[in-house]
């Protein structure tokens, strides 16, 4: 006779549940939630509501013992029958100790006797490794987070290293043919599941949302790893490792968690068609603008033009004395404004505040997530309208009354948005107003891996005295002649080591591979096979009888390629680019391990294409494509096609593929211009993206790159290549300007999100003043991606002594190379004597090795140094200014060093504050250091 047995691992953990992230709405724990609890404080359980704080973030959490058997503390939701809706919940975890144990977090649906529940959760065992826990009725998916990454150790696969990591759930119907759920550990994709046919359409019954555990049952012997033999047969038919259960005599662990957020969006019915759900919204005319913001806080006036980015029936009008200007809405009427996307500091106790005046009328306000939605517990329903307003500043309010399931009413705290992309939308009635502030209250620290940070844009910047910002350029290697193979340096090799290092790194690879005068120089692809320790270049070029092919050549060396005779043409297309990827070795399908994106535009249907191959060489179109389609003019759906310009990117930080695609604005009216080169009445090119976890489905393109009020004249865009560095995306973005598009230069942009872009005007790569010169018309970035080799980048671009499209003609199209030295794209400069100083918001770093700080930074004629505040911003002891040893060399790794060890400051909030005389700063990083921890300096 089988007997059932109900094992109790002892797990000691402590849940600590406060404040809320991205979109997100959540209680405030303060104090006791009161959530329902069952055997949640009977032996051997005990968890319930502890005033502690071990995340060091906000006191208030949720904590004590806890087991296998079957408990729960959650709070009442839903419920959730069907999967039709979106579902997201996020959270920071930190385990502190110990080895045994399992828990979950997420939607469950309580059963008794140990029955196993209907969920869509998180489930940690061991306290290291998470597992996504998606179970309806007897199908049950129980596998590791670490599913997607199999490609090495470039990212951690355990979380429970006694350091704090943000994880996240997220579930969207509308991704894939049937739904997927997506997991990211420390803003990183760890686990993807596409759901089947028969798994969207189960019926299920989620009630629940909060911790729970499960009794590990079973009716027969244990095997080898604490499993019967029939449960690991079990497990490994439904991708679950075997001996992943919690056994008795396990010794327990504790864990923390912090900030947890849950929010839904419901869904009546499956949409089986995402371009007909967008048409149905109406949607088209203008899809969510990407630009984004850095806002500092203080008082910011609304007549500014860079903080309006739509505005719906309201206007500008002056009060009465004629001094200010503000919006408003003409009588009877409600007007909309919205800002563009916007990154700014809160804490506790943060607070939105408006310069109005209301008379009779009302403001509301509410904050967009990075897809346009409304964000749960800030809309507009949620806001406390605003009825009246004078010479003081009116606090705003939300009260979650919209979202009565996810927490009681009271009011939200800002601090949920901190540095979270949002976009603020006013809505106003009888009413005028002139200016928001937003007041940061108690900081929040922002945590760091090791890096590099740079400096590109003010995201890690809390002041600046005296320091500058600066675009650097790349030096300018060689650019392409007029006869085959012929390439001709931009400077004398002499004058500069490096330039001739570079042009002989290069100059042959351009030989083999450019034999052909380039229609667009800008397309392809360089990797390094590390299995067969070659090069690969593939190279989308003409072809003989179709517009473009992809040209593919290979070397041992990148000194030594082969003849240009023996280059391959490996794939052709109707069309133009050609962007390749290499999914690695443990490609989840080695038939598609390489994939290609292209542009067709013979035979019909029109749009985006995508190939794969298992070797590089050989190429299958994808039979469904196109993947993005063209739409006609007159089409509605105009705003989410597709023009013949598409370069392609993999996101190493979301760990999912991007494109950014070209089309016109439908109508010239939109930014008051007309295309020099389009139909009449056709409006500016602009620049979209999209998004995709398979290569096959992607997101309806939104816009990204567009004019705006500090861009002059006709401007327009025309591709963009993309580079990661740490946690930041880097675009070279190709600009066209001027009516006759006299200037054609690359321009910087960054992304802390992977969607949203704030754009720099001073060029990357600026077309050369002098009218004899080859590049005097164009300097674009390629639309292959800069290429790292050690401590340079490469930059491979095209010139043209003419503008794109020029009433001159078309003039030569030539390619060239650029170099610069890692990093190194935007410079914070202190020249003189007189010290500049740089310091940075709340920091903790999550690296556990033994650290020391390293610096990028050229003090090679002056001095930087560098010292840390606690949250006050008062020197440590033994960091400040004059026990640092100072910096007087240009490194792009110089190490810093104090009296103390920077090890002293494992899991302590801090600020970095930087010291430059004649000296330049790129950005810093946390590094291992040689030997263990600096000893300290005498």
């Amino acid at each position: 006779m089988n007997m059932r047995r109900v094992h109790r691992a002892m797990v000691l953990m402590m849940m600590l549940l406060v404040g809320a992230l991205a979109w997100g709405a959540s209680e405030d724990f303060a104090v006791d939630p009161l959530w329902g609890g069952t055997n949640n404080r009977d032996a051997p359980h005990d968890f319930g509501f502890s005033n502690t704080d071990h995340c060091g973030r906000v006191p208030g959490e949720l904590g004590g013992m806890f087991s296998s058997q079957p408990a729960y503390y959650a709070t009442s939701v839903g419920p959730f029958d069907h999967l039709h809706g979106r579902l997201f919940f996020g959270f920071y975890y930190k385990k502190a100790g110990g080895s045994e144990g399992s828990f979950s977090i997420g939607l469950f649906e309580p059963r008794e006797n140990g029955e196993r529940p209907d969920a869509l959760a998180i489930r940690f065992e061991n306290g290291d490794q998470p597992r996504v826990l998606f179970a309806i009725g007897e199908d049950r998916t129980d596998v590791p987070v670490t599913h997607m990454d199999a490609v090495g150790d470039r990212f951690p696969t355990l979380v429970g290293d006694g350091a704090v990591h943000y994880i996240e759930l997220d579930y969207d119907p509308d991704e894939g043919p049937h739904g997927r759920i997506r997991v990211l550990v420390d803003r990183v994709n760890r686990f993807l599941y596409h759901l089947t046919a028969e798994q969207r359409a189960a019926s299920i019954n989620l009630t629940h949302f909060g911790l729970f555990a499960e009794a590990t049952q079973q009716d027969e012997p244990l095997g080898e790893n604490g499993d019967s033999p029939g449960s690991v047969q079990n497990r490994a038919e439904n991708g679950v490792s075997p001996g992943s259960g919690t056994r008795l005599g396990q010794s327990p662990f504790s864990c923390y968690l912090d900030d947890v957020v849950f929010t839904s969006t419901p869904g009546e019915t499956p949409q089986s068609n995402a371009v007909t759900e967008v048409m149905r919204h109406n949607h088209f005319e203008r899809p969510t603008v990407g630009s984004a913001r850095i806002l500092r806080p203080g008082h910011h006036r609304l007549d500014d033009p860079m903080l309006v980015a739509l505005h719906q029936s309201a206007r500008l009008a002056h009060d009465a004395s004629g001094e200010r200007i503000g919006w408003e809405a003409p009588e009877n009427a409600v007007g909309k404004l919205k800002t563009p996307y916007l990154l700014f500091p809160t804490g506790k106790g943060s607070r939105l505040t408006l310069d109005a005046d209301i008379k009779g009328g009302e403001i509301l306000v509410q904050f967009l997530d990075a897809r346009g939605n409304a964000i749960p517990g800030f809309s507009f329903v949620d806001c406390v309208p605003l009825t009246s307003g004078g010479d003081d500043r009116v606090v705003l309010r939300w009260e979650a009354v919209g979202e009565p399931h996810l927490m009681r009413q009271q009011p939200m705290d800002l601090a949920r948005l901190n540095q979270t992309s949002v976009a603020i939308e006013f809505r106003i009635r009888n009413a005028r107003f002139y200016a928001f502030a937003i007041e940061p209250g108690e900081e929040i620290p922002m945590y760091l891996g090791d890096g590099p940070h740079l400096f590109v844009d003010d995201y890690l910047i809390r002041s600046t005295e005296r320091v500058t910002r600066r675009i650097e350029q790349p030096l300018r290697l060689l650019y392409m002649g007029d006869r085959p193979g012929e390439w001709i340096p931009f400077q004398d090799p002499g004058q500069n080591p490096a330039v001739a290092e570079g042009i002989a790194a290069l100059h042959t690879m351009g030989d083999t591979l450019a034999q052909q005068e380039p229609q667009y120089p800008t397309w392809g692809e360089v990797l390094f096979d590390h299995e067969r320790k070659v090069f690969r270049w593939w190279l989308a070029d003409p072809a003989p009888g179709v517009r473009q092919a992809l040209h593919y050549a290979e070397s041992t060396d990148i000194l030594d390629w082969p003849q240009p005779d023996e280059k391959r043409i490996v794939f052709k297309y109707d069309g133009f680019g050609g962007t390749t990827f290499d999914d690695g070795p443990n490609a989840p399908n080695a038939d598609r391990r390489y994939k290609a994106v292209y542009y067709v535009h013979e035979p019909p249907p029109l749009g985006t294409h995508v190939a794969f191959s298992p070797d590089g060489i050989e190429w299958t179109p994808y039979a469904g494509n196109p993947v993005i389609p063209t739409y006609s003019y007159n089409d509605p759906a105009w705003a989410v096609s597709v023009g013949d310009v598409t370069s392609s990117f993999w996101d190493p930080i979301r760990r999912h593929y991007g494109m950014f695609v070209r089309n016109h604005t439908k109508s010239a009216e939109e930014f008051g211009v007309q295309s020099f080169t389009g139909r009449p009445g056709l409006g500016v090119r602009l620049d979209n993206q999209t998004v995709s976890d398979d290569f096959i489905h992607w997101e309806l393109p939104w816009r990204v790159m567009c004019p705006d009020a500090l861009d002059t004249g006709l401007t327009e865009f025309h591709g963009v290549s993309m580079l990661a560095r740490g946690d930041l995306l880097l675009a070279f973005v190709n600009k066209i300007s001027g009516a006759l598009s006299d200037n054609c230069p690359t321009e910087l942009a960054v992304s802390h999100d992977g969607r949203h872009w704030q754009r720099f005007r001073e060029p990357f790569l600026a077309p050369n003043p002098d009218p004899a010169a080859v590049d005097h018309g164009m300097a674009w970035a390629g639309h292959m991606p800069p290429w790292q080799a050690g401590d340079r980048v490469f930059f491979h671009y095209g010139t043209n002594e003419v503008g794109f499209k020029s009433p001159k003609g078309y003039g030569r199209w030539r390619r060239a190379w650029a170099v610069i030295p890692r990093d190194r794209y935007v410079a914070r400069v202190a020249e003189g004597d007189k010290a500049g100083v740089l310091c940075t918001h709340l920091l903790k770093y999550t690296v556990r090795d033994p650290l020391e700080l390293a610096i990028n930074t050229d003090a090679d004629a002056g001095e930087l140094r560098v010292q840390i505040t606690d949250v006050d911003s008062r020197p440590l002891q033994g960091f400040a200014f004059d026990d640092c040893r100072p910096i007087s060399e240009d490194s792009l790794d110089t190490p810093v060093t104090w009296r103390r060890p920077l090890d002293e400051l494992r899991d302590q909030p801090f600020h970095l504050e930087f010291q430059l005389r004649n000296a330049k700063l790129y950005g810093f990083s946390f590094k291992k250091a040689p030997g263990g921890a600096k000893a300290p300096q005498e």
